[in-house]
């Protein structure tokens, strides 16, 4: 199966997950952010999420389509609340990581 067809599916998962009131929004957020596609709808549907769920892949999955969307600072206040246990994930740990990094980087050139 070619790639557009696999990003329709996931797509399409996500829409009969709204129509019957399942939770998905997350792991579609995830997906736009992960493939830079749809990143506004990725920021929003991480945010319904976490209306509902106040767990630490919401807290993650907002954190990465808040850095996805250029919204740094944002981004870094929920990778803490995502990585506040310890928990080893390796996504929380790439996602606040890559966070971190880009504040780094951006903290040295504004310095320069």
């Amino acid at each position: 199966m070619n790639a557009q067809k696999q990003y329709a599916l996931v797509e399409y998962i996500g829409l009969l997950g709204h129509i019957n009131q399942v939770l998905h929004n997350r792991d579609l957020a995830l997906f736009y952010a992960d493939h830079d596609m749809k990143l506004t709808e990725a920021l929003e549907l991480a945010r319904k999420e976490l209306e509902v769920r106040h767990d630490i892949y919401t807290w993650d999955a907002l954190a990465w389509a808040l850095y996805k969307n250029g919204k740094l600072a944002d981004a870094a206040k929920a990778s803490e609340k995502a990585t506040r246990f310890g928990t080893r994930d390796s996504m929380l740990l790439f996602h606040a990581g890559m966070i971190a990094k880009r504040l780094d980087s951006n903290s040295r050139r504004k310095r320069n």
